[in-house]
């Protein structure tokens, strides 16, 4: 959709439901597998929010929050192997 001017043509409408509808399915798939992929600090840590490339986890203490830390990498990792393009790129800590 252009600044201010509403739809241009069918064909952005079909690019920009197409675009919406991956990213449904990328938070569908992110939901399913986060704890499992948190393993047992899906109690000390949750999924809040995403922010383009980046998921925000909001730990519930400051060991917690190191512990994440620690483990960003391999979490990204895990993560991003559901998907058929890895695209969570950074952990945001809150």
């Amino acid at each position: 959709m252009t600044k201010g001017r509403g739809w241009v043509s069918a064909g952005e409408i079909t690019s920009h439901m197409g675009m919406l509808h991956r990213q449904l399915a990328n938070l569908a798939v992110l939901d399913k597998v986060w704890e499992t992929e948190a393993g047992a600090m899906s109690k000390y840590w949750k999924l809040e929010a995403v922010e383009g490339d980046a998921i925000v986890v909001k730990a519930s203490s400051a060991m917690a929050a190191h512990e994440l830390a620690l483990k960003e990498t391999q979490l990204l990792r895990n993560l991003n192997k559901h998907f058929s393009k890895p695209w969570i790129r950074f952990i945001k800590r809150v």
